[in-house]
């Protein structure tokens, strides 16, 4: 199935301090691309959290897409001194 976009596209400055967004409860899936320079830690909660160094790693200049169903925050984190910019979209399919 093709990807179809359920919500508006969020751009998520990321830094060390990490971000949480809130993202579109009903949404099955998100679009992500790590447009930025660095590499980030990425976590999808049902509140506000700060990802810890086990959490997922979005690459830079990837684009995935992943399941987050029941998640209603999308929260990122650099490492030390860096930044990226994350493009999130709520939808589903490929």
């Amino acid at each position: 199935m093709a990807w179809t976009p359920s919500g508006l596209s969020t751009a998520l400055a990321v830094t060390d301090q990490g971000v949480s967004q809130p993202i579109q409860l009903s949404a099955f899936q998100c679009r992500v691309y790590n447009a930025g320079p660095s590499d980030c830690r990425i976590r999808y909660t049902n509140a506000p959290q700060t990802p810890d160094d086990y959490d997922m790693i979005v690459p830079a200049g990837l684009l995935e897409v992943h399941g987050k169903v029941g998640a209603g925050f999308v929260n990122a984190k650099t490492k030390t001194g860096e930044t990226t910019t994350l493009h999130i979209m709520p939808g589903s399919g490929d």
